[in-house]
């Protein structure tokens, strides 16, 4: 049940008409759990069965190490969650790639081995909802939250729908004391709501779908393209995967405020980022922050030694990388950010690049821009040959197309739209500057955008992050 499909629409209108029609508190939660569910079984129904299961174990073992002072004991039930949660992810995104490069590691060395295929689905959201039950388990653990003794807020913290395919990734911390305020529905929250509910699904429909046209066509057949084809589809996806993504993130915190939750910001204009360092801080931030929080700090950080921290920095990101797909791709692309963080680090010292201004900012900003672009031709194209002949056709100057490639304004306007976008929330950030605007923009601003959904818009393509 994607966002943007006529069915989700009266999936959310029913479920809203319901949530205002029953009591306050605790009526509220639980209905909110069931129609999480059902949203979530709307896709695959026999997969709600893997995601009940790690659901009420996480919840039973935190409830166990609340009641134990035994370190052992506390570290064994730790274990046990880290165990189902990462085995399933483990199993059911990395068997065939673990078992595909298994195989050929043995056929180099003259073995053969034909192991039995696995037929594998892969469970939509497993990468967020297990990451984000995770950081619940280990808070409890590390003792910087009590375990809730209330299931059903538990339930809702995990199966909230409008995060629970593609993030954020909400800490318990964070999404927990909401849900045991029953906070009360708020007229503010729901304009709020409304303006970046509008906003993702122009960001995905109107400019992300019309670029994705243009750079499936380069990057379905990368032989075929010339040197200006291939240059255009990588910048074009560099303003696709963030409208795509950036637009998941605003229909997921505007649908939470339409039911009186605040999800946090997972966005922060990235492409202003004069540096790797700042980029990072701006890009999926709920999933840096986690992997900042959970791997990266336990590793040692920047405590143990220049080098120990390139090898920490590598580690983390070659993970971030692989946490995108199965794929060595996603591993180059994690690793070359791993580079883009150590070659800064060397340079510029542990604070990354220095704030600059004027035509410096500029050439910063410019210069990470395009080292991000570099990085997601690995992050797009399907194979590292794939990757490769990219590249080749990048750089070898005046190649020709052997195939026609549509140019026109469905390609140009969503690439200027990013641009524009970025410099009208530069100095502030995204919420404040939506509240700031005249009241008679309003209606203009749902004017226009409701005229781009119906006359440009593409319902029913799927978001770039349900893969992952």
């Amino acid at each position: 049940m994607l966002f943007t499909t006529p069915t989700f629409l009266w999936f959310l209108v029913i479920v809203y008409v319901v949530f205002r029609l029953l009591p306050e508190g605790r009526p509220r939660t639980i209905f909110l759990v069931l129609a999480s569910y059902v949203f979530y079984m709307s896709w695959n129904p026999p997969f709600v069965l893997l995601l009940m299961f790690t659901t009420f174990l996480d919840f039973n073992v935190a409830r166990a190490m609340g009641r134990t002072d035994s370190p052992r004991r506390r570290k064994a039930l730790l274990m046990v969650s880290l165990c189902a949660n990462l085995g399933a992810l483990g199993f059911f995104k990395y068997a065939n790639f673990f078992n595909a490069n298994l195989q050929a590691l043995l056929r180099h060395f003259g073995v053969t081995f034909e192991p039995l295929p696995f037929h594998i689905i892969l469970p939509l959201g497993i990468s967020f909802y297990t990451f984000q039950a995770m950081s619940y388990t280990i808070d409890c653990y590390r003792r910087t939250r009590e375990p809730t003794r209330d299931l059903i807020s538990y339930l809702l913290y995990v199966t909230f729908f409008p995060e629970l395919i593609a993030g954020p990734i909400v800490r318990s911390t964070q999404f927990l004391p909401q849900v045991e305020r029953h906070q009360r529905f708020q007229g503010p929250g729901f304009a709020m709501g409304c303006n970046l509910i509008l906003m993702g699904l122009v960001k995905k429909m109107v400019l992300a779908d019309n670029l994705a046209a243009f750079v499936n066509q380069v990057y379905g057949n990368p032989v075929a393209a010339s040197t200006a084809h291939a240059w255009v589809a990588t910048w074009a996806f560099t303003a696709e995967v963030y409208l795509d993504f950036s637009a998941y993130a605003d229909l997921a915190r505007g649908l939470a405020y339409l039911f009186g939750y605040c999800l946090p910001v997972n966005f922060r204009q990235p492409y202003l980022s004069s540096g790797f360092r700042e980029f990072w801080s701006r890009w999926h931030i709920t999933l840096m922050t986690w992997l900042r929080d959970y791997l990266y700090f336990p590793l040692g950080g920047a405590r143990r030694g220049r080098l120990r921290n390139y090898l920490n920095l590598y580690v983390t990101l070659g993970l971030s990388g692989l946490w995108h797909g199965a794929s060595w791709n996603f591993v180059i692309f994690g690793l070359v950010h791993g580079s883009y963080l150590v070659i800064e680090r060397i340079i510029f010292g542990p604070k990354g690049v220095p704030v600059v201004a004027g035509w410096r900012r500029v050439v910063a900003v410019l210069t990470t821009v395009q080292l991000f672009a570099f990085s997601l031709v690995f992050f797009r194209a399907q194979t590292l040959a794939d990757s490769a002949i990219i590249f080749r056709r990048m750089f070898a100057w005046g190649s020709a197309p052997t195939a026609p490639l549509h140019w026109d304004y469905q390609l140009w306007l969503p690439l200027i739209a990013t641009i524009i976008g970025h410099a009208l929330v530069y100095k502030r950030p995204l919420d404040p500057t939506l509240r700031s605007y005249p009241r008679w923009v309003v209606p203009l601003f749902y004017g226009a955008a409701t005229a781009a959904i119906m006359l440009y818009g593409a319902a029913g393509n799927e978001f770039i992050y349900f893969k992952f």
